[in-house]
């Protein structure tokens, strides 16, 4: 129970990753806020994870700010944010159009941004906070199965970490 009384928020948390993590959270005791654009799959997982479920979309700013105020809203606080929210479309790159480009940076970099933004004055006024940003190798060394939008958005994302990090 070492997350006991600590609110985690994880975007992209009604499958695959996003899910996984916010059970672990959970089963550590942390209060675990479920973030995604899929409503029926992130309700799904709350009668399976419990939480507080808010149906996001992670590129709109709108979206964003009023996932984080219901958090502090419910909860009074966010602990630890997770950006895992992210597509992966494996569109060769000459294939990849610019409004598929932009879906991906927005959900995948812009997302991760934003949902940052919107959460960091909320620990700074508490004084803790943990932000997690789910990459990928892919942002290391560029994709080999992956498109090249996705690698470019995971690149991306770890110069955002790197950045806030400091």
């Amino acid at each position: 129970m070492r997350l006991k009384d600590r609110v985690a928020l994880i975007t992209g948390a009604a499958r695959g990753i996003g899910r996984a993590i916010a059970g672990a959270f959970a089963a550590e005791g942390a209060s675990v806020v479920l973030a995604d654009v899929d409503r029926a799959a992130l309700e799904a997982t709350q009668r399976d994870l419990g939480g507080l479920a808010i149906p996001t979309d992670v590129s709109d700013e709108e979206s964003v700010r009023a996932m984080v105020e219901t958090t502090v809203r419910h909860y009074g606080r966010i602990d630890i944010l997770v950006n895992n929210a992210g597509i992966c479309p494996l569109t060769p790159f000459e294939s990849v159009s610019r409004a598929e480009w932009d879906r991906v940076i927005a959900i995948n970099l812009t997302g991760a941004f934003l949902c940052s933004q919107a959460a960091v004055p909320h620990m700074q006024a508490a004084n803790y906070g943990r932000i997690i940003n789910i990459s990928s190798v892919a942002g290391k060394m560029g994709g080999v199965t992956v498109g090249v939008h996705y690698a470019a958005s995971k690149a991306g994302l770890l110069g955002l970490t790197w950045s806030l990090a400091r």
